[in-house]
């Protein structure tokens, strides 16, 4: 079996923990030397792992066959090929540097499963429990209060794959959509009463404003004071945390970027959301440009691709009827000139270096009105003149906006020359980016509003 990853070295260990990382998730059996560890695992809320003998693998600058070499040479220095250190040395390597803090890990045992949820910080080696083989640990957060969920609470492949697992580990990341539904369902620890559903959403809804504001603050510190006032782990506030993130996102409101949004929330969270953030939002967003340079550079980024978990859920749609952000910003005048004056700023820079293109750079709609299908009219650096139509919104980069059949027809009109500029999270720093004609190649486009006439 082959070892995955490559050379690590330390900074490559660290890049999982980076924002941009998807979570993982993994299959561990705990029975070094075929002992059963899991009640000691459960108490000491770590993982277990054998090959104790196997000493100073924890060097970040150990590849993968130093590894093997470590392995072969402790326990099996008499077979003239690394075969059987081949077998085991991939369970080490996946324990020690593949697996991150927040990746899920599944611990079967008899009837029932254990999940925990690994923590910050790396694999360690506690030499007093190397005579036990167990002296390689990393330290998590047991889930479902520590209690295993019946195997039946998983969906048919997956169990297939927990009865085929008879190595010590593997990789299943491909259920882990079914894992964080399994999570979000109540199973971890009962159901979120409404009064602890309120007063997450309400630290949330303080730590978002802190970050808007540009006031410091400590995502842990208030984790651990909310741990005294809901009875639940620091953990599962976290993940709460990231699912309030996720309503935001689907409807188009900022949300705090250290809380990566976890999907496949329940209903009641996106009452208390609409409830208890969105007003606060309303009343403190920025309209005004930024005053800082604007760095073209770092403003312009892809088109988003298509989410792979955030489908509206019908609590989310009901919430979006009631705000309905893209409607609110097609009529929020001032938010739409604000991110046409950004764009405009943006295109002055942009061909700074070029000046008879960027002084011939005008503000259409500010100047001569709207109806033209578009808003600003700019140059290519090559010279090629480009018609740009500005879409602003406060909400992150998957939130719908408007098209009039006007525009619409604008882009089909000046075709290679028209360019949208979609501006999101406008605010201090907003970023662009940008669809080219035929528009329908690039967005789905769903009626909104009817003409309609008497019969």
């Amino acid at each position: 079996m082959p070892l995955r990853g490559g050379i690590a070295t330390q900074a490559a260990v660290g890049a999982r923990n980076g924002a941009a990382m998807a979570r993982r998730a993994y299959v561990l059996w705990i029975k070094p030397n075929r002992v059963d560890r899991v009640e000691e695992a459960l108490a000491s809320n770590q993982l277990i792992l054998g090959w104790s003998e196997a000493e100073g693998l924890l060097d970040p600058n150990l590849d993968e066959d130093d590894f093997r070499r470590i392995v072969h040479d402790t326990y099996h220095a008499d077979e003239p090929t690394k075969r059987k250190a081949g077998r085991a040395a991939p369970h080490l390597w996946r324990f020690i540097r593949e697996m991150h803090a927040d990746d899920l890990v599944l611990v079967p045992r008899h009837s029932g499963v254990y999940m925990a949820r690994v923590l910050s910080g790396p694999s360690f080696f506690s030499p007093g429990k190397r005579s036990e083989d167990t002296a390689y640990r990393r330290s998590v957060e047991w889930l479902n209060g520590g209690k295993p969920f019946p195997r039946t609470a998983f969906g048919a492949d997956l169990q297939a794959r927990l009865k085929r697992q008879r190595d010590t580990s593997g990789e299943i990341s491909e259920y882990l959509a079914e894992l964080e539904k399994i999570l979000d369902a109540g199973t971890s620890g009962g159901d979120w009463t409404a009064a602890e559903v309120g007063a997450v959403v309400a630290d949330y809804r303080d730590m978002l404003l802190m970050e808007l504001s540009g006031a410091a603050y400590s995502k842990t510190e208030h984790r651990r004071k909310l741990m005294g006032r809901v009875a639940r782990s620091e953990g599962s506030i976290e993940f709460k945390h990231q699912n309030i993130s996720a309503v935001l996102e689907e409807t188009g409101q900022p949300w705090i970027r250290g809380y990566k949004p976890r999907h496949n929330f329940q209903a009641s969270l996106v009452e208390a959301v609409g409830r208890i953030v969105l007003p606060a939002l309303e009343a403190v967003l920025p309209l005004s440009v930024p005053e800082a340079g604007i760095n073209p550079e770092e403003v312009f980024v892809p088109p988003p691709k298509p989410a792979e978990d955030a489908a509206e859920t019908p609590a989310v749609a009901r919430l979006a009827r009631k705000i309905d952000q893209g409607e609110r910003d097609r009529r929020n005048r001032a938010l739409g000139t604000a991110g046409e004056e950004f764009v405009f700023r943006l295109e002055l820079e942009r061909l700074a270096d070029i000046p008879r293109l960027a002084g011939a750079v005008r503000w259409v709609s500010r100047d001569e009105g709207d109806g033209h299908g578009y808003d600003i009219a700019s140059y290519e650096r090559d010279g090629r003149e480009m018609f740009i139509e500005v879409k602003t919104t406060r909400g992150g980069i998957r939130t719908p906006f408007f098209l009039s059949s006007n525009e619409i027809a604008a882009a089909d009109d000046y075709g290679d020359r028209y360019r949208l500029y979609r501006v999101f999270e406008y605010g201090p720093s907003p970023r662009v980016y940008r669809l080219t004609p035929p528009l329908r190649d690039s967005v789905e486009l769903t009626p909104s509003v009817f003409k309609a006439r008497p019969k």
